[in-house]
């Protein structure tokens, strides 16, 4: 049976889904390899972090189903540590192509889109790509009118790989 550690328990969030309009659920899977200098969450890298729980598929759409229905949304956000980290990769695979028809789901991942075409990821809505660069290193932040990204070199995709950012921004 295919598991993998998250945190637990998951929340809601109003800034990390890409739409001026949606709640979201957000998942952080742990583990990551990446090396971001200045990284918003150094603690995730850790996939035994205190509050780390390993699920099954079954057990996180169980899970994702209630908090979803609480929440009133079917968007949800994977973000980490890295959701496409090794330990982590076929788990979502296999839960994005499952369940991508249920849920509206955005991947947040440092690794880059070629990477990320290779890992043969689908079922997706969004993915956001590309690792946190303080040298590139902006307000993260979201409006009516847009949504900002940490650093300029983090891009936005859709389901068909499409590129809806610039400079780490879309506008709605």
């Amino acid at each position: 049976m295919l598991t993998t550690k998250i945190f637990y328990p998951f929340g809601a969030t109003f800034l990390d889904y890409p739409d001026n309009e949606s709640r979201a659920v957000i998942i952080y899977f742990l583990g990551c390899e990446h090396q971001c200098v200045g990284c918003q969450n150094p603690t995730f890298k850790n996939r035994d972090c205190v509050g780390s729980k390993e699920v099954s598929i079954i057990q996180l759409y169980n899970d994702l189903v209630e908090k979803c229905t609480k929440e009133n949304t079917n968007k949800v956000v994977f973000s980490g540590g890295d959701p496409l980290y090794i330990y982590n990769r076929d788990f979502v695979r296999e839960f994005v192509n499952k369940y991508g028809n249920v849920f509206d789901i955005c991947i947040y991942t440092g690794y880059e889109i070629e990477q990320v075409k290779m890992m043969k990821i689908k079922g997706f809505k969004f993915i956001k790509t590309g690792g946190y660069d303080e040298v590139l290193r902006q307000e993260s932040r979201q409006s009516d009118n847009f949504m900002q990204f940490a650093s300029t070199n983090q891009e936005l995709y859709n389901e068909n790989f499409s590129l809806l950012t610039r400079n780490g921004r879309i506008n709605f």
